[in-house]
């Protein structure tokens, strides 16, 4: 992600009728847009092996599973561009966002991880009351974060780094493991 793109800021509606023209997708966070850089193969093939393994299971269990192309709206009215999340509630009228996704999955990159951290991790888990899990997942190194809303709303902070470690998919009643989240990865890069 670069810096936002525009100084002025605009209004949701004016978002939604530039994103539908331009050539490059932005992230729209309180009327300021922020332009999405191309993500690295690594960060594709991790977020690529999140879907697939995914998606047969949320279509079984009438959910959606979607990457990096399909926005998700806070109730605040910004928009991102998750780079995996999945859906159980019914689908938006939109069909180029989500508004409701029971978990979310980030990918981090040096580009990004500030943003997954912060302005995200904060909209995220503030914003949309659906969601249950926010995972962000290193592109460095075998490690995932998982953010996990418990009961009354209090958030948890889970770890998971060695090899045998399965992160649960609340909604979906499945689970993941590293070895299917960082698969073929080192065929990217030799340094996973």
């Amino acid at each position: 992600m670069t810096d936002a793109a525009r100084e002025q800021p605009m209004t949701e509606a004016q978002y939604l009728e530039f994103e539908q023209h331009a050539e490059v997708r932005h992230e729209f966070d309180d009327g300021v847009l922020w332009a999405m850089s191309g993500d690295k193969r690594v960060n594709n093939r991790i977020a690529l092996n999140i879907a697939k393994t995914l998606d047969d299971v949320s279509i079984e269990q009438g959910c959606r599973t979607y990457i990096a192309d399909t926005k998700v709206v806070t109730q605040k009215g910004n928009f991102f561009y998750p780079d995996v999340m999945v859906s159980c509630s019914p689908a938006s009228l939109d069909p180029l966002t989500e508004s409701n996704p029971c978990v979310i999955f980030e990918v981090l990159s040096p580009s990004t991880e500030t943003r997954d951290r912060g302005v995200k991790l904060q909209a995220y888990t503030f914003d949309i009351p659906a969601l249950e899990q926010y995972i962000l997942v290193s592109s460095a190194e075998k490690l995932v974060e998982m953010y996990q809303r418990a009961a009354g709303g209090i958030w948890s902070y889970h770890v998971y780094r060695d090899e045998g470690d399965t992160v649960p998919i609340r909604c979906l009643e499945t689970s993941l493991t590293l070895e299917q989240m960082y698969r073929y990865v080192d065929r990217e890069t030799p340094q996973i």
